[in-house]
């Protein structure tokens, strides 16, 4: 939900990355596991 995208983007600009990549290390360690 909107609510996830808003956590997300918090954490990727925490990071200091862009959204984008941090969906995309997640899809990662989803398939990883």
């Amino acid at each position: 939900g909107i609510e996830q995208q808003i956590s997300q983007y918090h954490i990727a600009s925490y990071l200091g990355i862009k959204p984008e990549s941090l969906s995309r290390i997640k899809l990662l360690t989803y398939i990883n596991k």
